[in-house]
């Protein structure tokens, strides 16, 4: 889904990747997703925020929640040389460290000044909003969010932690199904 915006002052737009239960909309559950591996969405989400838009020289950002990026492998913090940007409001000192975080902001506005530096500096080919539910809910609704790539997990799982509502002020593009074994169907939804 894509709101009508392209860039604010120059600025680079960013997207969001998540996956959420079709109904209720869970995203996780006690530190982990709520659903078993889904091998499928996982390339899909390894394609997707890690291709060169633009070109391979330029980096590639992605803004994670703390909870989020603790939740990382580091399979997939290295994976097509993306960078890393920590959203925390504590800095809390056991955040884990990678070569490719960047750095340790204390708010999403913070995280977007450092990526408009970068922007500004020609070093940036795309930005990426990777979560959690907090960091979802503040950057929906900014105007540089330019579109949601959102599996659906047509299963509601246990979960203590929900995406947001948007559906307001997106409008879909694009929406590609996928069935897994054990009965399990999702799909793509841009």
């Amino acid at each position: 889904m894509e709101q009508n915006v392209s860039t604010t002052n120059g600025i680079i737009t960013f997207n969001m990747m998540a996956a959420m239960c079709h109904n209720n909309r869970g995203i996780g559950y006690q530190g982990d997703l709520p659903w078993p591996k889904l091998k499928a969405d996982f390339e899909y989400y390894l394609k997707t925020t890690s291709t060169h838009k633009k070109d391979s020289s330029l980096m590639i950002v992605h803004v994670h929640g703390r909870k989020s990026w603790a939740g990382c492998t580091d399979f997939q913090a290295s994976y097509g040389g993306v960078y890393h940007i920590v959203c925390s409001q504590s800095r809390d000192p056991s955040i884990k460290t990678h070569p490719n975080l960047l750095t340790v902001a204390g708010s999403v506005p913070e995280a977007l000044e450092y990526i408009a530096d970068l922007n500004r500096n020609g070093k940036l080919d795309s930005v990426w909003i990777m979560g959690g539910a907090g960091i979802y809910q503040e950057c929906l609704s900014h105007p540089l969010c330019g579109r949601i790539y959102l599996t659906h997990v047509y299963k509601d799982f246990p979960s203590d932690t929900f995406f947001p509502p948007f559906d307001d002020d997106f409008r879909e593009k694009r929406r590609h199904f996928r069935y897994l074994s054990r009965r399990r169907r999702y799909f793509f939804r841009i």
